[in-house]
């Protein structure tokens, strides 16, 4: 079994008996992975790599955080180096937004939404192109002010609604 074929197999046993959303950011970096390994092996690159870079596959220990700190690696066949295989030039950026209008007392419920974007206008965006974040929303009690949204950093579940009823300021 190629290294790609596992790979493949480990992602589809995460979303398929484990439940987990292909949307998280972690499993579209795995996917791109995977695609880059794959065509590293028709290539035939990935055996000169593992004769000449024998064990690096390994995760390594990076003392310069902390002693037990490791940090998996991985060829990457862009740039024919070695890579850190979650850093965050490779993570998916996120954009966690949210609307809460805190002068509507028990109307102004609070929803929020964690979105890939390249910036805040696109998170912003792509949020209010979600039916299911949308709907929570009062068009009567809608203000673009109260429209927030930030960078996450960290694995997240993507395009999950997390809707709080009632006042905001509780």
């Amino acid at each position: 079994m190629k290294d790609s074929e596992h790979l493949q197999w480990i992602h589809d046993r995460i979303v398929n008996v484990y439940g987990e959303n292909q949307n998280i950011d972690f499993l579209i970096r795995l996917r791109q992975i995977i695609t880059k390994l794959e065509k590293a092996e028709t290539t035939g690159i990935v055996e000169e790599l593992a004769t000449e870079y024998k064990g690096v596959h390994q995760p390594q220990v990076d003392n310069t955080t902390t002693p037990l700190a490791k940090k998996p690696i991985y060829y990457n066949p862009e740039t024919k180096k070695l890579d850190t295989l979650f850093n965050e030039e490779n993570l998916v950026p996120s954009w966690s937004v949210g609307y809460s209008n805190p002068n509507k007392g028990n109307v102004g419920e609070a929803v929020y939404i964690r979105i890939s974007a390249s910036d805040e206008q696109e998170a912003k965006t792509q949020a209010l192109a979600c039916q299911d974040f949308t709907k929570h929303i009062l068009p009567e009690h809608f203000d673009s002010r109260y429209l927030t949204a930030f960078r996450t950093v960290g694995n997240f579940k993507l395009g999950e609604v997390e809707y709080i009823e009632g006042d905001p300021r509780l």
